[in-house]
This record gives structure tokens, sequence and C-alpha cells, in this order.
């Protein structure tokens, strides 16, 4: 038993967050990737700005331009994925999963920024959409 607790379960942990990492960071098809990237640029815009101070960043169509306007993204998916951000318990199951993947990019994106404050941020969120 000892083998198991002090050898096993720390190589254990080490492979699967290797793996998570690695599915972050695997190439994925032009499909995939156009699925997860609005919801992840729309997570790492929301991060920045609250942790830079900027408070106007909401679900309706001014912000949705704004973000529009730095990434050309459509005001209607940027829209629908701030939406998404600020109120959860709409979600389905299929649009919380979209989300809880685009913060887990969004947050290895932080730390190899070492962004503490993001990282905060992104992890309050995704506590709010694995609780809604």
């Amino acid at each position: 038993m000892p083998f198991f607790s002090s050898a096993f379960l720390p190589q254990l942990e080490t492979l699967i967050a290797n793996h998570k990492l690695a599915q972050i960071e695997t190439p994925q098809t032009k499909s995939a990737k156009t699925q997860s990237k609005i919801p992840t640029l729309t997570v790492t815009l929301y991060a920045l700005f609250k942790t830079a101070g900027v408070e106007r960043n909401a679900s309706d169509a001014f912000s949705a331009q704004m973000i529009n306007k730095l990434t050309g993204v459509d005001n209607d998916s940027v829209n629908e994925n701030l939406r998404r951000i600020i109120h959860p318990k709409t979600l389905t199951p299929k649009e919380r999963a979209e989300m809880v993947k685009g913060i887990a990019v969004a947050k290895v994106y932080f730390e190899k920024l070492s962004h503490s404050p993001a990282i905060k941020l992104l992890d309050g969120l995704e506590m709010k959409l694995r609780g809604a």
C-alpha cells in the first residue's frame, strides 16, 4: 500500500495533468478550432478587461461591438458568449462544456504569462459554471 500512495498516485496525477495539457495544446481540426475559438477568445478578453479594471463588460450590444472591433468576430457570437459567462444558469450542458473548455484554454494562456489576477478570475468563472 505505501508504494501505491507514494509512487503510483503521484505518477498517475502527473500523467493526467500532462494529458489534459496535451489536449489543450494539440492542433485541432478546422471545425473543432472554430467551435472552441469564440468562447475561448471571449473568455480571454473578458478576463483581460476585468483584470484591467474595465467595468463596462456586459452581455449587451455595446460590449459585443467593442469586442467585434478588436477581433472581427460577429456581434451575435460575442454577445452570446458574454451572456454565457455572465448568466451561466441558462446554459445547456453542451454550452456549459464549451465555456469550461474555453476557460481551460484561457487559463493556460494566463498561466504562461503568470497573470495571477486573470487565473483567479477564471477559477471563479469555472466554479460558477460547474456549480450553476
